[in-house]
């Protein structure tokens, strides 16, 4: 490239990376570099201008990363729009495609994390430097009262950036995706809590006469869901076949608001009940059944087998709550509701149950999600497999070799 030259105003006259000279602009305060681009059809070289950096290092980062592609980046742009702008105008559109849950997040992640930050820098000067120093800085201090926030979160406000700024790439707003540029936290694997099957046995004896016992059969032994204990419906249970169809699920949004939806792909199955949690929904039933009638007009019915004395049903966060202090009462380990899932699936896979068929109990996309996400036990079970197979090939005394 010709040259290029880095601004800020008021600054005092500095060398840009390329040794040119620094000029100081006096009709804004963010710093912005100048290059020669690309030539044009005519053979004639332009200039390619651009600014609304926060700080020097971060233009520095940007002059540096056009300058290495060559000039061959991020060319001009007439647009001057905010990201904050650029994004509220997406998240318009996306209304359109998403379900609400999903626009709801959307929508948090890039208000809490995002648009506070970043938003008022020029679309156009977003870089992937730029965004490598806001997840640093969400990292550090991103969480509520300036905590720290997980990888996870910051993984996922990548995403949802990534998202927002390839369809700016498709819009021809811009020529190339920063986030494909910028620098990503590194997965972080989290060590489940679980119960083992004694503690998990401890757990249904304690809370027998709990009046939720059959939600807490179901978490353990099928591992259901939150949002679908929540919103598992009458009509969906087949005592007489001894299977609950798993079709509708209660969650919330990120406003905290209650919703009901259709779970995804796999999600969506039916599953076979042993002896123990049909004993549970017959008795859950007829407890149901004694609600209706001693609250009798007052009694809200919405089919839904898991809810309130009067019929209403329950937030999402009241099962967990409940879950939560039964396990405390009870004096076991505290884990959350979800962790019962968890604990349902190791224990089938201590059990010998292939893995596959536990896919199909928990509703995972693909067995590889499942071997995944508990790859301890099924490295236990792969050792076991290979001394059961020892065991059958040297039961008559001879040893190998």
């Amino acid at each position: 490239m010709k040259g290029s030259t880095l601004k800020r105003c008021p600054c005092p006259v500095r060398r840009d990376i390329s040794g040119r000279r620094i000029t100081c602009s006096k009709s804004h305060g963010s710093w912005s570099f100048k290059a020669d681009g690309p030539e044009d059809g005519a053979g004639a070289r332009r200039q390619v201008m651009k600014g609304g950096f926060p700080t020097r290092k971060a233009a520095e980062a940007a002059l540096a990363d056009y300058l290495s592609s060559g000039g061959r980046g991020e060319p001009a742009s007439l647009d001057t729009r905010r990201l904050a702008d650029y994004l509220a105008e997406w998240l318009t559109g996306m209304r359109l495609t998403l379900a609400v849950a999903a626009w709801t997040n959307y929508r948090s992640v890039l208000n809490l994390y995002v648009t506070p930050r970043i938003g008022q820098l020029r679309l156009t000067a977003i870089t992937g430097p730029a965004l490598t120093a806001l997840y640093a800085d969400l990292l550090d201090h991103g969480g509520q009262k300036g905590r720290s926030l997980s990888p996870t979160t910051v993984r996922l406000v990548h995403r949802v950036l990534t998202k927002a700024l390839n369809d700016a790439v498709e819009a021809r707003i811009l020529a190339v995706n920063p986030a494909q540029r910028a620098k990503v936290p590194a997965r972080h694997r989290v060590e489940m809590q679980t119960w083992n099957a004694a503690q998990a046995a401890a757990f249904l004896t304690a809370t027998a006469e709990h009046r939720l016992y059959a939600a807490w059969v179901l978490a353990l032994v099928c591992g259901l869901r939150r949002g679908e204990l929540a919103g598992l419906r009458w009509a969906d249970v087949d005592l007489d076949q001894r299977t609950i169809g798993v079709v509708s699920q209660r969650t919330t949004d990120a406003d905290w608001n209650v919703i009901t939806k259709a779970p995804k792909g796999t999600s969506r199955r039916t599953i076979d009940l042993g002896g123990a949690a049909v004993a549970a929904l017959h008795r859950h039933r007829q407890q149901s059944l004694s609600e209706r009638q001693h609250w009798g007009s007052a009694y809200t019915d919405n089919g839904l087998v898991f809810v309130q004395e009067d019929g209403c049903p329950y937030h999402p966060a009241r099962l967990s709550d409940t879950f939560q202090r039964s396990t405390t009462q009870a004096g076991l380990p505290p884990i959350r509701l979800h962790d019962a899932r968890h604990s349902c699936a190791t224990l089938a896979l201590a059990a010998g149950i292939h893995p596959k068929v536990v896919q199909q109990l928990l509703g995972h996309a693909s067995w590889s999600t499942t071997m995944d996400l508990y790859t301890h036990r099924v490295e236990r079970l792969q050792r076991d497999a290979s001394a059961r197979i020892e065991d059958a090939l040297f039961a008559a005394g001879h040893p190998p070799g």
